[in-house]
């Protein structure tokens, strides 16, 4: 006996785009992740996160005299000079 493949049919087309569809969007909201590979990479983004935060926060030396919104900027200015 013989194996027939199911007739294509409206429905099935219409399933078939509804999954291409999701499957896209699931790809399009991992991209971010895939270079997160290993612990290292994980740890070295963790750390940069916290170092802005802290940053942020006002717990370095860097960027005290400027205002909240723009210490960021400014510790990075007095980091690249000081390098």
């Amino acid at each position: 006996m013989r194996y027939r493949l199911p007739s294509l049919s409206s429905t099935t087309w219409s399933i078939g785009v509804a999954q291409r569809r999701t499957l896209r969007q699931l790809k399009h909201r991992l991209r971010p992740m895939r270079e997160l590979r290993s612990d290292r990479t994980a740890q070295a983004i963790i750390a940069g996160h916290a170092f802005i935060q802290d940053l942020r926060r006002g717990h370095h030396e860097f960027g005290l005299d400027a205002p909240s919104g723009l210490r960021v900027a400014a510790a990075f200015t007095e980091l690249a000079t000081t390098i």
